[in-house]
């Protein structure tokens, strides 16, 4: 099972992680049915959060005023979320495959694009090794909803509906069914 937390914040911010940490940790603490504090959690050397007890794997993901919490017990999870972003020709070259490239819709249109952005997002979250690992080493299989990701073989990616005109994806580090991923909850209020 894996639960997908969701917040909509009434003023559009931009998130720094320990800025949401009390969101994230009530998203965890209802996971977890118990109270996690955040001296329970650890950041890797390139920023991935974690227990310290590793008794779950999640990933948080923030892009406008928006904030989602993937946790699972089962499977290594990772989420990206993305409001909008501008496209051009080297953010093209360090995303895309030369197998991708050849794929002139990508080049054209720029929801596909957020698309294959945010599914390699996602996949370098699971890894834990966010940005520091180029996103052209992570070849996306469309037809088989699957992504080879070198070293870490396999990984499996869903498009996700947490919020209108925001592109989510979960990938998770082997398959799972759609029936078993849960949004839990949507509620709105501001940071305090």
């Amino acid at each position: 099972m894996i639960s997908v937390y969701t917040k909509i914040f009434e003023t559009p911010q931009r998130f720094k992680p320990k800025q949401s940490l009390p969101i994230v940790l009530e998203f965890l603490s209802d996971f977890l049915k118990r109270t996690v504090v955040s001296s329970e959690i650890s950041y890797s050397s390139k920023g991935k959060p974690s227990l310290m007890d590793n008794s779950l794997n999640f990933s948080v993901s923030h892009s406008g005023q928006f904030l989602a919490v993937a946790c699972s017990h089962e499977v290594r999870v990772g989420l990206d979320i993305q409001t909008q972003m501008k496209v051009n020709d080297s953010i093209l070259q360090a995303t895309l495959t030369k197998n991708e490239m050849s794929q002139s819709q990508w080049l054209q249109n720029e929801v596909h694009f957020l698309d294959v952005w945010c599914i390699k997002e996602a996949a370098l979250k699971l890894t834990g090794n966010g940005l520091s690992m180029p996103l052209t080493e992570l070849e996306i299989s469309f037809e088989q909803k699957l992504i080879k990701a070198g070293e870490y073989g396999v990984l499996w990616y869903t498009k996700l509906d947490l919020f209108s005109d925001v592109t989510s994806y979960l990938v998770f580090n082997q398959a799972v069914k759609s029936s078993d991923i849960v949004v839990k909850y949507r509620i709105s209020d501001d940071i305090h």
